[in-house]
């Protein structure tokens, strides 16, 4: 899930209802490719045990599923977004393979090393506590085994002033260079075993550009989304939807803004 739809002026995240949801899955950080590239790395099999925090509609959890044939769960702290998760999974044929439930990234309702391997793909900021996020992901997961995350990125050379700007539309605390994300993870006593940095538009809309969308919406969604929006939000919502976009297009091009993803244990 990434921030651009989340800071929709700061709408709660459990409150987000399911006809946002539908919005999300097209703003997948990096795509398939950098979900795959974390599996790769992370040296995902079928016979691992695997935890995806902050799951939001399942995506993840079925392609690992469908491609490793591993156990896996998936949590949400938005019920909306669990129950478009378990309809995926029912529509691809493997709602009696995958988990879901919601679930709150920083109390996780599971054992000490419970799972091979956890995940968050854009959830950490989010959380409003990273080091708990990162810290709980690393208490149930087994010793000597992985963690990684995808997460919001800002250039090294972006002043306080204009990183408190995207962040407060962004919806999040703040926004972290690499360096500040090694240093949490270091904070978390968790070792880097590898990282990627991925900039430009493609970074956080890659999956729509993958099935060749033109614009982030087509006609037909925005009148969706701004229905549903006008009927919550009002007014000011939609307004605020618009500037949302329009800001995040061009700092994402620039290359002023991009995804981190990295593998620890």
């Amino acid at each position: 899930m990434t921030g651009m739809t989340a800071g929709m002026n700061n709408i709660s995240l459990e409150k987000i209802g399911e006809d946002y949801c539908d919005f999300f899955d097209y703003f997948h950080p990096g795509g398939k490719d950098l979900s795959f590239w974390i599996a790769d790395n992370a040296g995902i099999n079928g016979n691992m045990k695997i935890l995806d925090v902050g799951c939001g509609m399942g995506t993840t959890v079925c392609l690992y599923y469908q491609k490793y044939n591993c156990s896996i769960t998936g949590i949400d702290i938005n019920p909306a977004m669990i129950s478009r998760s378990k309809k995926r999974a029912s529509e691809k044929g493997i709602g009696d393979k995958v988990h879901f439930k919601t679930g709150n990234a920083l109390n996780l309702e599971f054992e000490d090393n419970s799972f091979d391997f956890v995940l968050n793909e854009g959830a950490i900021t989010l959380s409003g506590n990273p080091h708990k996020a990162i810290e709980e992901m690393k208490r149930v997961v087994k010793p000597g085994h992985s963690i990684a995350f995808v997460d919001e990125l800002v250039r090294h050379d972006i002043n306080e002033k204009k990183k408190a700007y995207y962040a407060r539309y962004l919806g999040i605390d703040t926004l972290r260079t690499e360096k500040q994300w090694l240093q949490i993870i270091k904070e978390c006593n968790v070792e880097v075993k590898t990282t990627n940095s991925l900039w430009g538009i493609d970074s956080v809309y890659k999956m729509r550009l993958e099935n060749k969308r033109k614009g982030l919406y087509s006609f037909g969604e925005k009148m969706k989304l701004f229905t549903s929006i006008l009927s919550g939000e009002g007014l000011k919502g939609i307004f605020d939807v618009v500037k949302i976009e329009t800001i995040f297009i061009k700092a994402y091009r620039e290359r002023t803004l991009g995804t981190f993803a990295v593998i620890a244990g």
